[in-house]
């Protein structure tokens, strides 16, 4: 057979060891994601400024102006489908077959939401699923990791945001930066890596790595410190105060 499906890959694999039942409880799983969203205590340390100090002078309003259609249907088609709804049970399969009037619908929605700077209440719920990490221990809550269902509405009015955001960021970003950079991933990354320990080799020199892994990283983001680098970039108050968490 030239052309091996899924199914005959499973047919030719060995035979796997039933998984038993798992003695941890829900109640246990969420217990431990909400310890590892809590930040540790550190070592009392200069505080760096996190502040946003405007710069009324230079500030500008390009990424403050009213979203447009085109903007919208740009957003549709980079988002990727078959995704888990949120709260409000609508799947980007319907958004990406709603018809002229209800873009234009969801359009003025985001725009009242611009000017408004207030986001909806739905929007700011998820569902949370906790998920076992590969090959990890199913009794031990720690090998847990929490997936966040938002509203597909939200992640949306994100997209448009972030299409806005990105020509404008990627260009103060160092060349070697490749997470959540397009044509860009970690294939990449272990290539360059690779051709950096190969060119050492031939030039008899010894290459030395170190490889960090931050625990709940996403987690304990600090917001203040993160908007005030926005506005440091964009110098754009208004969109900072667009993109402010909940």
């Amino acid at each position: 057979m030239k052309h091996s499906s899924k199914k005959v890959k499973r047919l030719n694999s060995e035979p796997t060891n039933a998984k038993g039942l798992s003695n941890v409880t829900p109640d246990q799983i969420a217990h431990q994601l909400l310890l590892n969203g809590k930040p540790q205590k550190l070592k009392q340390v200069a505080k760096p400024n996190k502040r946003i100090i405007r710069n009324k002078e230079k500030e500008g309003n390009h990424f403050s102006q009213p979203f447009e259609e085109d903007e919208l249907n740009i957003a549709i088609e980079t988002m990727k489908l078959r995704k888990a709804a949120g709260l409000d049970n609508i799947f980007l399969e319907q958004i990406r077959n709603f018809g002229p009037k209800a873009k234009r619908w969801i359009l003025a929605l985001y725009n009242e939401i611009r000017n408004q700077k207030n986001i909806p209440k739905i929007w700011r719920k998820t569902k949370i699923i906790a998920i076992l990490k590969p090959g990890k221990d199913t009794d031990d809550p720690k090998n847990y990791r929490p997936i966040s269902l938002m509203c597909h509405t939200y992640k949306l009015f994100e997209r448009i945001l972030l299409n806005r955001l990105v020509p404008f960021v990627d260009s103060t970003l160092i060349k070697e930066q490749a997470g959540f950079r397009p044509g860009k991933s970690c294939t990449g990354q272990i290539l360059n890596l690779t051709q950096t320990i190969e060119n050492g080799f031939e030039n008899k020199k010894v290459t030395g790595v170190v490889f960090i892994d931050l625990t709940a990283a996403y987690d304990t983001v600090n917001h203040r410190l993160m908007l005030k680098k926005l506005y440091d970039i964009t110098l754009d108050y208004e969109f900072v105060k667009v993109s402010k968490p909940f």
